[in-house]
């Protein structure tokens, strides 16, 4: 994110000095700078999807789950750089064909399902009656307490057909370093019950 803000303004500038120069609003030298930032984001695409892909067959998977984000743009209001991320920068058609395309290099399926109220419904038992607060959900029913991405998870994996055969743990942050990216939990240190299908 930060080498597309980067390359962004970079081109912001060339296009002010363009439009104060001479009024112009193209050249040979804006194209470029368009060209560098899009071949960058592919790039970082490209790696980002490879060692995921190549450390779950390692493991034996042999399915990844892709959420659909249909409408994420749709009356969306997250601030100056928020929005510039989701409408500019967000492109989850481009990450979900190339992780596609990596694992059926491997001979993974992927399908994709709608990620709707995934993670507002109980996975141990089915009720919506639930308290979601900031990463965190607790079934007001039964009182399992977990992390909701691990929730959103389980309910995705039922809707595809299959269950979960790991304990699921809190999900790993992955920082971007131009490179490869690098693990760093990031989570905060609390105990949770582990959800296991």
């Amino acid at each position: 994110m930060a080498d597309w803000r980067y390359w962004t303004s970079r081109i912001a500038r060339h296009q002010a000095g363009l439009s104060a120069v001479n009024g112009r609003k193209k050249s040979k030298q804006l194209s470029k700078l368009y060209r560098i930032r899009k071949n960058r984001f592919r790039h970082a695409v490209a790696a980002f999807a490879r060692q995921p892909v190549k450390n779950l067959y390692r493991e034996g998977v042999s399915s990844i789950i892709i959420g659909e984000f249909t409408g994420i743009r749709i009356n969306n209001e997250h601030g100056r750089q928020g929005n510039a991320m989701v409408h500019n920068y967000w492109s989850h058609k481009h990450l979900a064909d190339r992780l596609k395309w990596t694992a059926e290099e491997y001979g993974m399926k992927v399908p994709t399902i709608s990620e709707a109220y995934t993670s507002q419904t109980c996975p141990w038992c089915r009720s919506c009656h639930s308290q979601c607060i900031l990463r965190s959900f607790r079934c007001l029913d039964c009182s399992l307490e977990t992390h909701r991405e691990a929730v959103g998870l389980l309910n995705m994996d039922a809707r595809c057909g299959g269950y979960a055969v790991r304990p699921m743990i809190w999900p790993m942050l992955l920082h971007w370093d131009g490179c490869g990216s690098n693990r760093n939990n990031g989570m905060p240190t609390q105990q949770r019950i582990k959800v296991e299908a």
